[in-house]
């Protein structure tokens, strides 16, 4: 049976703030041990995450210290016993950790022409840490290599090389690992493992989240500008950007991550992206400024049929095969028909894993064998921007892969967030025609939600089968 797609009216929840779960010591105890295990399979003697401003996640997953301005490193032995290392301004912010790890002041990692007349060598504390000739140490950044960048991939490591240096003149060089995978390798890595607690987190950032974006949807009018959308966003602090805040208009957003102008006004016709994301959660849309179909300019009169509804398509299969135990390859082939289909201009993965940072990795390849685990969260991002005259569409929104345990638990554990995703469930069904898998727990309020006109978002595509 052919899928028809059709245009048809919705009404947009209206969320209300809900508090953050609290994590406490015995939480970050908790995964601690779990990184224990993971040394003691792979046959560390020591481990050293390394954490700075952008790179700040696997760091903060351990000690719930992320460092503001300066860079920062926890060791931890295989016997558990752990150090924090901070500069002079991560000092005092540090003892926000409920981990609350020894802490050494290391004024390297401080910013440039500050003190650093009170610190011991880097050299002497790895080797007080049980670093010398033989130890087998991992070293965690942000990224880890494959044969198709590096010969010898595993050796290479994205952390400082004052650090890197160091270690490998203390135990030798082929002793010193990238072990970033162990926290982010997209089927075993720790992040990708929520627990109850975690998706109950990740679920209040993006209700809370979504409150500011249904905002910034409301107030696109003619005329107003970029930064005026932007101020809508009502972002309280209580969980950081996870990166720049973008609203931008016509040649702004053809540019895609451009921070908002308080020059730029808005325009019928033109190109419009909003994109906003908080740690664990992430809102995307872009598409026309239109009213309806009547707005349309000359060159894009086709855009639904050609464009906008293909892309729903893809959308609605990707929401519909995902599901516990599905492989990445399986994923990009229901939407291969845009994937490769250069009109499309699709360039990246058609979904990624998600966590505190906005894209940890992607299992979603052509041929991938890596399989959906319960508790990993991911976004439905397929960013399709063919140029002129139809410029782009976006609509992402994240989800969470839970098996019958972990969901058993978190209505359990959390009722009124459970309460909320199966309410999303009902939402996608009953209005977009989007059948998901019992595994499935949306995030958003507008899960799968295209809107054809972005100046009505009263109305979307719905599929009919």
């Amino acid at each position: 049976m052919t899928a028809r797609i059709v245009e048809t009216k919705i009404k947009l929840p209206v969320a209300n703030t809900v508090q953050l779960p609290l994590f406490e010591q015995k939480d970050y105890q908790a995964r601690i041990q779990l990184v224990l295990d993971r040394m003691k399979d792979e046959g560390y003697d020591v481990l050293m995450v390394y954490g700075d401003r952008e790179h700040f996640a696997n760091l903060f997953y351990l000690t719930g210290y992320d460092p503001r301005f300066e860079e920062s490193l926890f060791i931890i032995d295989s016997d558990g016993e752990s150090i924090l290392l901070v500069g002079n301004e991560g000092w005092d912010y540090s003892e926000v950790s409920p981990l609350k790890p020894k802490k050494i002041l290391y004024q390297p990692f401080s910013l440039q022409g500050q003190p650093r007349n009170s610190s011991p060598s880097l050299k002497s504390i790895f080797e007080k840490m049980g670093c010398k000739s033989g130890k087998k140490v991992g070293v965690v950044g942000t990224k880890y290599f494959s044969d198709m960048e590096f010969d010898n991939h595993r050796f290479y490591s994205d952390i400082p090389s004052f650090i890197i240096d160091e270690i490998r003149l203390l135990v030798g060089a082929d002793n010193v690992i990238n072990a970033t995978a162990m926290f982010v390798d997209g089927e075993t890595g720790l992040r990708h493992n929520l627990s109850a607690k975690e998706i109950a987190l990740f679920e209040a950032a993006a209700n809370n989240a979504y409150i500011g974006y249904y905002t910034m949807l409301k107030s696109l009018t003619p005329g107003v500008t970029e930064a005026e959308v932007a101020r809508n966003v009502r972002f309280d602090g209580t969980l950081p950007f996870s990166y720049h805040l973008v609203v931008s208009f016509g040649r702004q957003a053809k540019l895609g991550l451009a921070s908002p102008t308080d020059w730029n006004r808005l325009k019928i016709g033109d190109y419009v992206s909003i994109n906003y994301g908080i740690w664990g959660a992430n809102f995307a849309r872009s598409g026309m400024a239109l009213h309806d179909s009547r707005d349309l300019p000359k060159e894009a009169e086709n855009i639904l049929d050609d464009f906008y509804k293909p892309y729903f398509l893809a959308l609605a299969k990707w929401y519909e095969i995902i599901a516990e135990g599905v492989t990445g390859g399986e994923i990009y082939e229901s939407v291969r028909f845009m994937v490769e289909d250069k009109k499309f201009g699709v360039t990246l993965n058609p979904g990624h894993l998600i966590h505190f940072d906005e894209w940890t990795n992607s299992i979603i390849s052509k041929n991938s064998k890596k399989r959906l685990s319960s508790g990993v969260a991911l976004q439905c991002d397929i960013i399709a921007n063919p140029g002129k005259p139809y410029y782009g569409v976006h609509a992402e929104d994240g989800v969470v892969i839970a098996g019958a345990e972990l969901r058993k638990k978190l209505a359990d554990e959390y009722p009124e967030t459970y309460r909320r995703i199966l309410a999303r469930r009902d939402f996608m069904e009953k209005n977009l025609g989007i059948k998901l898998d019992p595994s499935v727990l949306p995030m958003s309020d507008i899960q799968g939600v295209v809107f054809p006109y972005m100046l009505d978002t009263s109305i979307a595509l719905r599929i009919e089968k």
